[in-house]
């Protein structure tokens, strides 16, 4: 029996991003609590519609590597490469070019994926707009919020219905008709405006270029502890410059981010650990935590468990 729709629920990013093919992401948890993640997915060949919630606010840097743009329907209020975007708001993302997105609260977001040849067809002006060397806020497309509800409740129903066919040409023939339908919302989404070219702010876009500069250097520094001096100096900028940029995009200080990546990173060895016999010890001053019971509270604050106990559990899942 084959399900046309899926729905599967994780609890860690790692086991969550192998669902994301065409995607190179990574994600930093910034809410305190256990993470729980629902992805349902509708796959059409040509068009995939996925919808992602996570339980708790994050931060996200992603590429899409593959011919295959994106439209991202926010369903919980995010900043979008240093834009905050409300709910409705439709965004292009263009194969190739690294989005940063944050969310303080529970993240929700509905996903459509379209080969490039398909929204060609579908959508010419939006298509265009691909190969054009714009700011992020051009990528803010404008739409229909009547045609963006009527697509939510769309497909919210299509996605918890999950109906199992048995029959193959019956399967081929229900999901082709479901394309056809989720054509003409896209379309009314859409509307016929291509993307505008607004005039974006130039303090706006240099504490943008300063936050992906920054962010790139605590990403090449590996399990090295960073601090905002040492990016400041590394940049060329002022501590204040580091500290706007950061509040400006990421919507927390450079040094609460850094934190929360090296605590996520020091995260997934632990859930790895078991491969290399790693310790709670060993991993922790590996990413530079020189006092374990500090390290111990930060973590358990941030992931609602021990370091022990997400060790303990990689182990038993292995059996």
């Amino acid at each position: 029996m084959e399900y046309l729709c899926r729905f599967e629920q994780f609890s860690d990013f790692g086991d969550f991003t192998q669902e994301l093919q065409g995607w190179e992401t990574t994600f930093v948890q910034l809410s305190v609590g256990q993470l729980k993640i629902d992805h349902g997915c509708f796959d059409a060949g040509d068009v995939i519609l996925h919808r992602t919630r996570f339980g708790l606010g994050s931060a996200c840097r992603s590429t899409r590597r593959t011919d295959w743009p994106s439209l991202a329907i926010d369903l919980s209020p995010k900043r979008w490469c240093g834009i905050d975007v409300p709910v409705g708001t439709v965004r292009l993302i263009v194969p190739g070019r690294e989005m940063h997105v944050v969310s303080h609260d529970p993240w929700d977001t509905l996903f459509i994926s379209i080969h490039r040849d398909t929204l060609a067809r579908w959508a010419p002006g939006v298509a265009d707009a691909l190969d054009a060397d714009l700011t992020p806020d051009h990528y803010l497309l404008p739409s229909d919020p009547t045609a963006v509800d009527a697509l939510i409740g769309w497909t919210q129903a299509l996605l918890s219905a999950r109906p199992a066919i048995d029959d193959a040409d019956e399967a081929k023939e229900w999901a082709g008709a479901l394309r056809q339908r989720l054509k003409q919302h896209l379309l009314a989404v859409l509307g016929s405006e291509p993307p505008t070219r607004r005039i974006s702010s130039l303090h706006r876009v240099a504490r943008y270029d300063a936050a992906l500069a920054a962010l790139e250097a605590i990403h090449r520094a590996g399990p090295r502890k960073v601090t905002v001096a040492s990016l400041a100096r590394e940049l060329g900028i002022t501590n204040r410059a580091i500290e706007y940029a950061f509040r400006s995009v990421i919507g927390v200080g450079p040094s609460q981010y850094m934190l929360a990546e090296r605590l996520n990173r020091a995260r997934h060895d632990l859930r790895g650990g078991w491969r290399s016999k790693s310790s709670v010890t060993t991993i922790a001053f590996q990413y530079e935590f020189e006092n374990l019971s500090r390290f111990t509270s930060q973590y358990t604050r941030l992931f609602g468990e021990r370091p022990s106990d997400t060790l303990r559990a990689a182990k038993n899942a292995l059996g």
